[in-house]
């Protein structure tokens, strides 16, 4: 249960949203989609479910990025790291 709640949050919406947004951006042949991921989809810093959302949605954004580029919308991630001495 636990990890469908953390995959709808961090990955699962995101990808909803994008589908709606993402045919205009197309058909404008313009957009840009910056999405807010973590550092832990790349060094493992905290909660397993987290860290594995966090994956899904970077890798995500970096494919779909490749699919929407010819059409003029960019699609990134910012991967912000956790404050130092913060607990997840």
């Amino acid at each position: 249960d636990e990890w469908k709640k953390v995959m709808r949050l961090n990955f699962e919406h995101i990808v909803e949203l994008n589908e709606e947004i993402l045919p205009t951006m197309i058909k404008n042949q313009y957009g840009r989609v910056v999405h807010i991921s973590s550092i832990s989809a790349m060094e493992n810093h905290g909660p397993v479910t987290y860290c594995s959302a966090k994956a899904a949605l970077t890798a995500y954004t970096r494919s779909m990025g490749g699919v929407v580029a010819p059409d003029g919308v960019v699609m990134t991630a910012v991967l912000p790291a956790a404050k130092a001495g913060a607990s997840l």
